[in-house]
């Protein structure tokens, strides 16, 4: 059994618009020597922006601190909720798409989002959430015909509409529409910056609320279409970023410990020494010289102030 699609004729164009932006932008991002980068990046900002949603202001610096520095989170509730936000979508990202997109799966995403909201209250139950995630699959299944933009928009319309998984609701749907996305084919998805443009005035979450089927899922192209042309943009910046910086870098910029570190500061633009030592497996004292290195060609700036435990930065990285 499966759900009859809408009338197609007012969406065709912009579903071919969509679908072909989002085609281009998969392309580009498999053959990008800074796929990984951006990826990283993506969330970054995509969990900042989604905490912003939920009234939690934050920059992609702050996460970053609280990250390096999970201490620093008592002081920092909107950081440390971008924090969460963005390791909801690493853990989804990193399992295989059966596996995320389960009951279970959502249940422990759904989770993660509905203590964000609760606070200090109790837990959720979490065979309560496997519930509704179950629900709501069953429902999204329905859609499985149609094709895959389209699919995975009434996949969120349906989360929506039930408003699972409660106040959490909007986050959850959230941290669920790259996996849609990625159950109807389109590999890019997770890299896809939504949240804002599902939510901006005029964006599918108010056309939800006013009602109308087709007015949703043309909200819905038209985001998905915005964000891959956006995505394509944004990535082409990365990788002049990534040739601007490592011309600055003194020495055989490709195959050096400098060239790895840039490689790095690019997809983790707030960073130690200790952390460059354990990703590019140096010793301490050459995990100092080479930030040494990259503060002389300017890719990175001191940013704490700090004789000891210093944190370093690449301002035009966290610019983008």
């Amino acid at each position: 059994m499966s759900i009859p699609l809408p009338d197609l004729a007012p969406l065709l164009r912009p579903w071919e618009r969509a679908e072909a932006a989002v085609a281009r932008f998969d392309q580009a991002l498999r053959l990008s020597p800074v796929a990984g980068a951006y990826l990283s990046l993506a969330r970054l900002h995509e969990a900042v922006r989604s905490a912003a949603l939920d009234g939690l202001g934050t920059t992609p610096e702050a996460v970053l601190r609280v990250r390096l520095d999970p201490a620093a989170a008592g002081q920092d509730k909107a950081s440390r909720a971008a924090v969460d936000i963005a390791e909801a979508l690493e853990l989804a990202a990193r399992r295989p798409l059966p596996e995320a997109l389960s009951p279970e799966g959502l249940a422990e995403l759904a989770e993660r989002a509905e203590r964000l909201s609760r606070g200090a209250e109790a837990p959720p139950d979490r065979g309560d959430l496997a519930w509704q995630a179950e629900s709501w699959l069953e429902a999204a299944r329905l859609h499985g015909d149609w094709p895959g933009l389209l699919a995975a928009g009434a996949g969120l319309r349906e989360l929506l509409l039930r408003e699972a998984f409660g106040p959490a609701c909007g986050r959850v749907a959230r941290l669920a529409l790259p996996l849609l996305l990625a159950r109807a084919g389109k590999t890019a998805g997770p890299s896809l910056l939504l949240s804002e443009r599902l939510s901006r005035r005029g964006g599918a979450l108010e056309v939800l609320a006013r009602g109308g089927e087709a007015a949703f899922h043309l909200a819905m192209l038209e985001a998905f279409a915005g964000a891959a042309e956006d995505g394509l943009r944004r990535l082409a910046t990365l990788a002049l970023l990534r040739e601007t910086l490592r011309r600055r870098c003194p020495g055989r910029r490709n195959t050096s410990s400098l060239g790895r570190a840039v490689d790095l500061v690019l997809a983790a633009p707030l960073l130690s020494a200790r952390h460059l030592r354990d990703r590019l497996g140096l010793s301490l004292r050459g995990a100092h010289m080479v930030i040494d290195q990259l503060a002389a060609a300017r890719v990175l700036v001191e940013a704490t102030g700090r004789s000891r435990d210093r944190l370093f930065m690449a301002p035009e990285v966290l610019a983008w």
